[in-house]
């Protein structure tokens, strides 16, 4: 009867240390897992922080992103910041002049001024040469581009904003040009009136700033 006594009590040890072990277990398991989440997401966190641009291309903040031009000679390096960041988002770059002409009535009206020989031709032919010379220029460096000349008889802010929301544009991106304000009051600020006039973001890129 001892022995027997002796070998409940030896048991009853060995099963209470059983679940002693087995619940120190469970504890250290849970405990790992918590840390091992946390790990995960601050790894996670971190790589995000150091490759920003991954984000970009995963949630595809831009997709088409509109570039207005100015006439021949005007101001590149706009064009250029827009140019790496599309090819860092992999967005698609819309170039786009817009000849104005005065408004008329009836409709064909508008495009006699532009008709072979006038002066509107001449603009729209410069605009068109002007355009596909910096698409080629850019679909050569690995810039996905969509060229465009459109004619308007409105004002050049109002159908840039048209055609970026009929384009469905995610940004807009112009230069910042620094202007005295005679210059401003003649010629007027296109720029200042599209940030203005559009619902899209618009991108101000000042002179000599280049795309990193």
């Amino acid at each position: 009867m001892i022995t027997s006594a002796n070998e409940r009590n030896v048991w009853r040890k060995i099963l209470t240390l059983r679940i002693i072990l087995f619940s120190i277990i469970e504890s250290v398991v849970r405990l790992l897992f918590r840390y091992y989440k946390k790990a995960k997401f601050l790894i996670t966190i971190s790589k995000i922080l150091k490759k920003p641009l991954v984000v970009y291309k995963e949630v595809k903040m831009y997709r088409r992103i509109l570039v207005p031009l100015d006439s021949k000679g005007g101001p590149v390096e706009y064009v250029k910041h827009a140019a790496a960041l599309a090819s860092r988002v992999g967005a698609e770059i819309s170039l786009l002049r817009v000849i104005t002409v005065v408004p008329a009535e009836p409709g064909f009206a508008k495009y006699v001024q532009i008709e072979v020989g006038s002066s509107g031709a001449k603009r729209k032919a410069e605009a068109e040469e002007y355009v596909n010379q910096l698409t080629n220029q850019l679909q050569g460096e690995g810039v996905n581009v969509k060229p465009a000349v459109i004619i308007s008889d409105k004002a050049e802010d109002e159908a840039i904003v048209e055609y970026a929301a009929e384009l469905g544009s995610d940004l807009i991106v112009l230069p910042n040009q620094q202007r005295s304000l005679i210059s401003r009051w003649l010629q007027g600020n296109v720029t200042a009136k599209v940030e203005r006039r559009s619902e899209i973001p618009v991108l101000l890129v000042r002179d000599g700033e280049k795309g990193g």
